[in-house]
């Protein structure tokens, strides 16, 4: 008997070493990467991001952040994510509609009246289906959606003020189909460029404007190369954090815990900074930068999208129905 228990008993030893515990035993060092310049308030807020994470974990959990596409475009991130090469990443979530079809629907021009209607989709059951399939189709997880992005306006070489100024414009595009979608039905010329790369682009010629949320403008010094800035608000997006799941998975609770709760605290911070900042920045746009900036007519805009919204979900760009669906949310 006293055989059997010991080795009852190193046989617990044994398997205790191998347990997993709740509380933290060890630090825990993950990398999340991202494509936005480091002084983007975007940027500023997934710093905060690592640093809450720090905070709320005593410093168990360290998240080191790579940001400027050091670590390849968001797509190349997103997919090493999928595969495990990468832990974590923060992006805008248009990327994911070739993944997801029903995510295309956040990156149709328009499709948004404005933050209250995208938050209202985002706390919908439609949206919690979506994430539910890419987590079980791709083994991510999304940790924090709140990364709510001011309105995306175009910054242009020439004067946009009215739809047919956009007759033929070399468009830089990222590797997303529905702003080559957009794009294409509002008459440009839509180009794909790697976004490290558009500023370049942009000076060197091989495109004459750029679609970007509107603290990128002078955060990135787009304003030097694309001087005119033309507030169209012609999408309502956001940014989300994500995780591999067998990462996810194999953290202890009181991890997964405060990387949820720091996101969504992060995430607010964001929209703060870009509040704050967004009078200011178009200020000192317009008035010691050399922008010029235009506050338009957006009818005809829309106008032009409303046709491509319905032959796109003929198309199966996504669920049938939904383009409607969302619309009703912001009645």
């Amino acid at each position: 008997m006293k055989k059997r228990g010991l080795i009852g008993l190193v046989i617990v030893i044994a398997l205790s070493l191998f347990w997993v515990p709740v509380s933290f035993s060890q630090t825990i060092t993950l990398k999340l990467g991202t494509i936005d310049a480091v002084p983007n308030p975007a940027n500023v807020a997934t710093m905060k991001y690592a640093e809450l994470v720090g905070k709320k974990t005593n410093g168990k959990v360290k998240i080191e952040v790579y940001p400027a596409s050091q670590l390849g475009t968001a797509i190349s991130q997103i997919e090493s994510i999928m595969t495990g090469s990468l832990d974590m990443g923060q992006f805008a979530v248009g990327f994911y509609g070739q993944y997801i079809k029903d995510w295309n629907i956040l990156a149709l021009a328009f499709a948004f009246k404005d933050a209250d209607h995208l938050k209202k989709f985002l706390a919908s059951e439609t949206n919690a289906q979506i994430k539910e399939q890419y987590l079980k189709q791709f083994k991510v997880r999304v940790l924090a959606e709140n990364f709510l992005r001011p309105p995306n306006v175009i910054a242009t070489t020439k004067p946009v003020r009215k739809l047919e100024d956009l007759k033929d414009l070399k468009m830089r595009v990222p590797e997303i189909e529905m702003y080559l979608q957009n794009w294409k039905q509002l008459g440009t010329k839509p180009t794909v460029v790697a976004w490290g790369e558009t500023y370049m682009g942009i000076k060197q010629g091989v495109v004459q404007g750029v679609d970007l949320p509107f603290d990128f403008v002078k955060g990135m010094k787009f304003y030097e190369a694309a001087p005119h800035i033309t507030m169209t608000n012609h999408l309502m997006t956001n940014a989300v954090i994500i995780i591999n799941e067998n990462v996810y998975q194999k953290l202890p609770a009181d991890a997964k815990k405060a990387l949820a709760e720091a996101g969504n605290e992060a995430g607010d911070y964001y929209v703060q900074l870009w509040k704050t900042g967004i009078d200011a920045d178009r200020e000192e746009l317009s008035t010691k930068l050399g922008a010029k900036i235009y506050d338009i007519d957006r009818t005809s805009f829309q106008e032009r999208m409303t046709p491509l919204a319905k032959e796109l979900e003929q198309k199966n760009y996504w669920r049938a129905g939904l383009f409607d669906a969302v619309q009703k949310l912001a009645k």
